[in-house]
């Protein structure tokens, strides 16, 4: 199970750390799944409260994107995946 780091939360947003946490066994497994699957991934990275533009990156190790959110990701961050041949979403990463 990865963790993030938490960082100060904006009090009327109403954060709970309570939610549905991406990073569970389950949820990891099956982007295993898809990227062993030989299938072509983008990702879109959303930044807790839009504190920048979001990042976008292709999927190509599943490893190499672990090693991503571990150095790019903080609680409150949703990442969304996509088919890149097309771009249906496959996963939400809430």
């Amino acid at each position: 199970m990865l963790t993030f780091s938490d960082v100060h939360r904006h009090e009327p947003d109403e954060w709970s750390s309570k939610g549905e946490i991406f990073t569970k066994t389950e949820r990891l497994a099956e982007l295993k799944r898809l990227v062993e699957g030989n299938r072509f991934l983008i990702a879109e990275h959303w930044h807790y409260r839009g504190s920048r533009c979001p990042d976008r990156l292709i999927i190509e190790d599943y490893d190499d994107f672990i090693d991503y959110l571990e150095s790019n990701a903080i609680a409150g961050d949703i990442i969304d995946i996509f088919d890149l041949l097309t771009f249906s979403p496959v996963l939400s990463l809430t």
